[in-house]
């Protein structure tokens, strides 16, 4: 949850992570509600794992991707072997992104 004040004439935003708390200041409140909603949305992304494997990414990557590629058959080959090592089977971590 994020706590808003004023002080002076800026808006601070305080949110708090784990155990560690993060604020800023901003022009107007609208600008301060943004940012803390932000941090909160990404803190809450990166908290949760997903059951989504590396092994499902190439999988769906050779679905969506590879058809529309020249050597399709040697991809889908690759993509076979790939899901086979050790690495695709760990799961992904969901991050934020920055549009």
């Amino acid at each position: 949850m994020a706590y808003f004040r004023k002080i002076g004439d800026k808006w601070s935003a305080e949110i708090r992570i784990g155990d560690k708390k993060k604020s800023k200041r901003f022009t107007t409140k609208a600008l301060a509600k943004q940012w803390a909603s932000k941090m909160e949305l990404g803190k809450h992304v990166i908290s949760q794992r997903s059951k989504f494997t590396l092994a499902d990414a190439l999988m769906r990557y050779g679905r969506e991707y590879t058809p529309k590629k020249k050597s399709v058959k040697a991809e889908i080959n690759r993509i076979r072997k790939m899901r086979n090592w050790n690495i695709a089977k760990k799961n992904l971590m969901i991050l934020p992104y920055k549009i």
